[in-house]
Order: C-alpha cells, then sequence, then structure tokens
C-alpha cells in the first residue's frame, strides 16, 4: 500500500513539473513616452516657521498622561509575568 501512495505521488509530481506551460509575449509600445506633464502646482505656505516648532516640541510621548503610560506598563508586565 505504501508503495501505491508513493508511486501516485512521484506520477502527480512528475505531471505537474513537467506541464508545459505557454510563455506570454509583451511587446514594447512608444505611445506614452513622449506624453509630457504639463500639470502645474502652487505651493501656499502661511506660515514658515510652524513646521520647524511642530518637527521640535511634537512627540507622540505629549499625547497621553503619565497615568496612561503606568497602567498600561504595570498590564504589560503582568503578562509577561504570567
Amino acid at each position: 500500500m505504501k508503495g501505491l501512495i508513493i508511486v501516485g505521488i512521484l506520477v502527480l509530481f512528475i505531471t505537474a513539473c513537467s506541464v508545459n506551460k505557454g510563455i506570454v509575449q509583451v511587446s514594447k509600445t512608444n505611445e506614452g513616452e513622449n506624453v509630457a506633464d504639463t500639470t502645474e502646482y502652487e505651493l501656499i505656505t502661511f506660515d514658515g516657521k510652524f513646521e520647524a516648532w511642530y518637527s521640535m516640541n511634537d512627540s507622540p510621548a505629549m499625547y497621553r498622561s503619565k497615568e496612561y503610560y503606568e497602567s498600561w506598563n504595570k498590564r504589560y508586565v503582568t503578562a509577561w509575568n504570567i
């Protein structure tokens, strides 16, 4: 019985690997290569120093209180210790 199963698997493996799959030929066209981007955008900046201030003063840690982080720390420590 084992020999029959092994022969069956071997036949399936050989037929799966020997199937000739057609290769698709893709032809290259030059239709979209010469198209130029003519769209223009205007950038309006209201306060140029805001970006510098925001990058220096913004922090994800400032979004929550100290008690919030302590309570999550207790939960994680308890789960880790279990």
